[in-house]
């Protein structure tokens, strides 16, 4: 079962963003020891095309993230900024919000952490009805993940 969770502490410290105007996270507890990086890998790699289709799409259009062609360099699309032994970090640099997505692995836990900066006035209202788009998916990655394969 995925949890929707406090953002760890860990993350905030990480400085990614120098403003955050909107963070959350999920947790989903396992008996598999994986590292950040595999976990992110199973989180997309277990997703259904059309859901990760839609997300991209969502991504290019609606929040004008400028995206490179996915790959293992580039999960969706995405960048990957910091790869270690306890955190998985990637972002992209967006037109109305810059989204980034911690993956940690705390022991017997997957959490995936998103946080983000409004780029435009109108970011706010618009992240209003995307932020419900973005938990639901998240929840479905992270569900996808930790589900026997």
């Amino acid at each position: 079962m995925i949890h929707r969770i406090a953002v760890p502490q860990e993350v905030r410290p990480l400085e990614l963003l120098d403003r955050v105007d909107y963070a959350d996270a999920y947790e989903a507890r396992t008996a598999e020891a994986r590292t950040p990086r595999e976990w992110g890998d199973l989180i997309i790699g277990r997703a259904s095309p059309a859901v990760l289709a839609l997300v991209r799409s969502l991504h290019a259009r609606v929040g004008r993230m400028r995206l490179a062609a996915s790959g293992p360099e580039h999960p969706l699309g995405w960048h990957i900024l910091e790869e270690t032994s306890s955190r998985f970090v990637m972002g992209t640099e967006g037109g109305i919000v810059t989204p980034r997505v911690v993956i940690l692995t705390p022991p017997g836990r997957v959490v995936f952490s998103t946080v983000l900066r409004y780029e435009t006035h109108s970011a706010r209202s618009i992240w209003f009805v995307g932020q419900h788009v973005h938990r639901a998916v998240a929840r479905y990655l992270v569900a996808g993940a930790v589900r026997p394969a």
